[in-house]
């Protein structure tokens, strides 16, 4: 599932998704756009596609996306399919193990974050009179395979936390991320494992922790340390498209924003 809210993709959006559905070929592609969208050049450039359209309020923001993804409505339209791969269109996917990673007992898979992501939360089942930091080491969400029945009961197990991210517009995927270490039955793999099945930060020292193995995919592989990937690309990139230098960036450390604490 791709999601897309404009016209025309970048060079550099374009040739992810080129190079990610290349090799995922007999796939079912689906694009979700908002109602509003003409998608004639997707429908040119990717003719086995096909098109779920929503509102187009959740398409008009950051916030509004996360809203989308933490719609039951989102995981019902897509219920006839066991698991949805999100890609969104800064992803690279390097290899197509889906079948080895549908077959894992996970309800979630998705990069690592180094040094992991942490908040508390206000709604019940917590409180701030009884508060629990949560921590989470995986599940950035820009590449995510995600168990779709798993996704809708951890949205119905907690529906306060679930109304407060709608709320507040808060990342989809810290959701499941963190939510996720707090059900009995919501399945997540550890940091080690998630790593081999995408990267986003770091992706040098997971390499190298891996044996030097590369993940089955990348999310926003031209932001954080392009010339990695580059060279593990199979094809060279077009001219159009220059060569960033790495970028540093620590991990989201969200749990502030949420208590207006100092850590």
């Amino acid at each position: 599932m791709v999601p897309i809210y404009k016209e025309c993709l970048s060079p550099e959006e374009e040739f992810s998704l080129d190079y990610s559905l290349k090799r995922m070929p007999g796939r079912l592609i689906y694009f979700a756009a908002p109602e509003h969208l003409t998608v004639s050049r997707y429908e040119e450039r990717y003719p086995e596609g096909r098109f779920e359209r929503f509102p187009n309020a959740y398409f008009e923001s950051i916030e509004g996306y996360n809203r989308l993804l933490l719609s039951p409505g989102f995981y019902q339209r897509f219920a006839l399919n066991e698991f949805i791969l999100i890609l969104q269109t800064d992803a690279l996917v390097l290899r197509d193990e889906l079948d080895h990673w549908c077959a894992q007992p996970f309800d979630w898979i998705g990069a690592p974050w180094p040094g992991g992501q942490m908040l508390t939360p206000s709604a019940p089942p917590y409180s701030p009179e009884h508060p629990k930091r949560i921590l989470t080491h995986v599940g950035n969400g820009g590449l995510s395979l995600r168990r779709i029945e798993a996704s809708l009961r951890l949205m119905a197990e907690f529906p306060a936390v679930l109304s407060e991210f709608l709320t507040k517009g808060w990342n989809e995927d810290l959701f499941f991320g963190l939510l996720g270490t707090q059900s009995a039955a919501f399945r997540l793999p550890h940091e080690g494992l998630a790593s081999r099945f995408a990267l986003e930060l770091e992706p040098q020292r997971y390499f190298l922790r891996n044996q030097s193995t590369l993940p089955m995919g990348a999310h926003a592989w031209g932001r954080y340390d392009m010339p990695f990937w580059v060279s593990h690309l199979e094809q060279p990139l077009p001219a159009s498209i220059p060569v960033r230098p790495t970028l540093s960036e620590k991990p989201r450390r969200l749990w502030k924003r949420f208590l207006g604490r100092k850590k």
